[in-house]
């Protein structure tokens, strides 16, 4: 969607180009007013928005952010948490949710 835009911005759209640019706009100021309602309501200041039929967990790039983030926090915690999996799963799993949620319309897009 960035790409799209800023597309759009540098050239003169025309026609169905520029009425494409205008829908997803106006989506996206849609999505960023639910988003910043349920960022408000949320203890983590942040939202799930589902805009396909496929899971957010199923992301590759999600799923690379929630592993390195994983790795990260499991390098800091004391040798009895790392050697617990559950502890382990616990942590994975909050990265994962944490991965995958957004705080604004323009990051859902």
């Amino acid at each position: 969607w960035d790409t799209v835009r800023g597309e759009a911005a540098g050239t003169a759209a025309v026609g169905a180009g520029s009425d494409a640019v205008a829908a997803l706009a106006s989506l996206e100021h849609r999505l960023h007013k639910a988003v910043r309602s349920a960022c408000e309501v949320s203890p983590a200041g942040l939202a799930f928005v589902k805009l396909s039929t496929r899971s957010p967990k199923d992301s590759r790039s999600a799923l690379a952010r929630a592993g390195a983030a994983y790795e990260r926090r499991l390098a800091q915690q004391p040798p009895e948490v790392r050697a617990d999996d559950n502890e382990r799963w616990k942590l994975l799993a909050e990265e994962v949710a944490r991965a995958g949620a957004v705080g604004s319309g323009a990051e859902a897009m």
